[in-house]
């Protein structure tokens, strides 16, 4: 599906192991918070015979719970940081267009 929508055979199979096939939601937003990452494009590599500890280890359900939480409120800072700035952009954008089309029907009303 990732494919279909025109991403690479490296980054469909590395957004789809990252959010440990969650789903296409998932799998987009991931695209969407690492595209400007060095390594986006390239093939998934996967160390064999050294494992790393997963961050919850040894944590009770609680504290799993809460760092979630506290996971998923850094990721919704951050989608709203990033937001605004789109925001700002595009209303910036918005005025300079403004500026032009109100320059051009000047020139318009001047001939």
């Amino acid at each position: 599906m990732l494919k279909d929508m025109g991403f690479s055979t490296n980054v469909a199979e590395k957004a789809i192991f990252m959010v440990q096939g969650a789903g296409i939601e998932r799998a987009m937003e991931w695209i969407d918070n690492n595209r400007g990452a060095p390594d986006f494009e390239e093939a998934l590599m996967m160390v064999v015979g050294e494992q790393k500890k997963s961050a919850f280890a040894g944590l009770s359900k609680e504290e799993k719970a809460m760092k979630i939480k506290d996971l998923q409120t850094a990721a919704r800072a951050k989608r709203m940081k990033e937001d605004a700035a789109n925001a700002f952009e595009n209303e910036e954008a918005r005025k300079k267009m403004d500026k032009e089309i109100a320059a051009a029907k000047r020139i318009s009303d001047e001939q």
